[in-house]
């Protein structure tokens, strides 16, 4: 039998493990686990073993429950935010580029605004107004990828919109709406959904970092940004509250980037 190709090997095992923490973290509930925030002062910063199968953090919660919780909240908050940036990415993008002149220039002058900020800045700075809830979470990350997402799209936009099957379909009457959507998109839908798993991965550090410093979603709820935060004040009593969250997300982090370029290598033949 034939081995499988390095890309595809490495795109399975990005999907196989990105879609077992998934559902890990999904059926959590389900789980047996104990609460999250349940305090157990009796056993605080316990190591791992018996009862508490990960050891427990400075309140004496469990770290098993709270590593998995966490990572529920960072998988849920990259899914979210990435689908609504590549929502709008593509919106815009492709307005931009069917359409030109004004609007297009209008457009991709604002999505160099938003790009020139460092995305950790600029999300430090509406987080901080707004507050830290999820819904807001995800508003701002997705915002802040958007554009990431509008130039790719807007530079195959330009690139599709003077073959022959574009000018057929204008000739048949079909609406600009149908054009982007039935005609222009299929055709550049590659490089925007290897952009949108980069980006995937970058919500996830970017939505620990902004727990980490406090600005994600509040305690006594657990993210993963948010336990590092905590726990980084007992590393000389004990690294187990700061060593798991760190591992799980350095875990997932590792799966979306095989998985992107996984794709990636899989969806441009010239990368062979």
């Amino acid at each position: 039998m034939n081995k499988l190709p390095r890309e595809n090997a490495k795109l399975r095992l990005g999907v196989f493990w990105l879609t077992l923490m998934f559902t890990v973290f999904i059926l959590a509930p389900f789980l047996g686990l104990q609460s999250p925030t349940e305090m157990n002062f009796s056993d605080t910063l316990a190591r791992p073993g018996g009862k508490f199968l990960l050891g427990t953090d400075n309140f004496g919660r469990d770290l098993l429950s709270r590593t998995i919780y966490g990572g529920r909240v960072s998988l849920f908050v990259g899914l979210a935010s990435t689908s609504s940036a590549l929502f709008f990415g593509c919106l815009f993008g492709l307005t931009a580029g069917y359409y030109g002149g004004g609007t297009g220039f209008l457009i991709m002058r604002v999505m160099d605004f938003v790009i020139a900020f460092p995305p950790i800045l600029l999300a430090v700075f509406v987080v901080g107004l707004l507050g830290g809830s999820i819904s807001n979470l995800i508003l701002v990350i997705g915002v802040v990828y958007i554009p990431r997402i509008a130039r790719v799209a807007y530079g195959q936009c330009i690139k599709e919109k003077t073959n022959e099957y574009i000018q057929s379909m204008k000739c048949i009457g079909s609406s600009d709406l149908r054009i982007m959507i039935r005609g222009i998109l299929p055709n550049t839908i590659n490089p925007i959904v290897v952009q949108a798993s980069i980006i995937f991965a970058y919500t996830l550090l970017l939505e620990s970092g902004l727990s980490f410093l406090g600005l994600g979603i509040q305690p006594p709820n657990p993210t993963i940004g948010g336990m590092i935060g905590s726990a980084r004040g007992f590393l000389h009593l004990s690294i187990y509250p700061t060593l798991w969250p760190a591992l799980n997300l350095s875990l997932l982090v590792l799966a979306a980037n095989m998985f992107s370029e996984g794709l990636m290598e899989k969806l441009d033949p010239t990368l062979h």
